[in-house]
């Protein structure tokens, strides 16, 4: 699955591994990485939304696609 980040530090949160931030409590760091891999892992959107905890839904009106 591709990423694709709006946000420069998030993104250097999902491939550098270096990347410390103060804005984020390392147990944040720990999970958003760890929920990014899942993410970048999945071969389609279908494993995306199986993901138990993820509360993740379809995009609707203009955000769809």
């Amino acid at each position: 699955m591709e990423l694709r980040f709006e946000d420069e530090a998030l993104e250097r949160l999902a491939y550098d591994t270096a990347f410390r931030s103060k804005r984020w409590h390392p147990t944040l760091v720990r999970a958003t990485r760890k929920r990014l891999l899942q993410i970048q892992a999945a071969p389609d959107e279908r494993t995306i939304r199986n993901i138990v905890g993820a509360h993740l839904e379809q995009l609707h009106g203009e955000r769809a696609g």
